[in-house]
């Protein structure tokens, strides 16, 4: 089986396009800012950049939401991540929400 290398990206082109289609889509929405749960993984620390680069850090609000098992180096790098880029954000517990999801579900995973 032979592999195809992936498409030639780049980088600049590729920020600017992003960018530039978050910064229209939200002006067209008619909203201030972006609202963003932070988790402490790449992906949601990607999507907050690329919105602060968008709009500004002061227009990306993010929102940590840890339940009583989540890693606690997961929300320390989501603070890392809110100070480095200057993000205004808030903690919100879920663990009074999602406990009781799971308390008729014997069989749910809590993965």
């Amino acid at each position: 089986m032979t592999q195809t290398a992936p498409p030639a990206v780049n980088p600049e082109v590729a920020l600017t396009v992003i960018t530039r289609f978050l910064k229209e889509e939200l002006e067209k929405t008619g909203l201030k800012g972006f609202v963003a749960g932070l988790s402490g993984g790449v992906d949601s620390a990607l999507a907050v950049a690329l919105a602060a680069k968008a709009v500004g850090p002061e227009k990306v609000f993010c929102v940590k939401m840890p339940y009583r098992q989540s890693s606690p180096a997961a929300e320390a790098d989501a603070d890392k991540v809110t100070l480095l880029l200057g993000l205004p954000s808030t903690r919100e517990d879920i663990t009074p929400m999602v406990d009781p999801y799971f308390g008729d579900k014997p069989k749910a995973s809590l993965l």
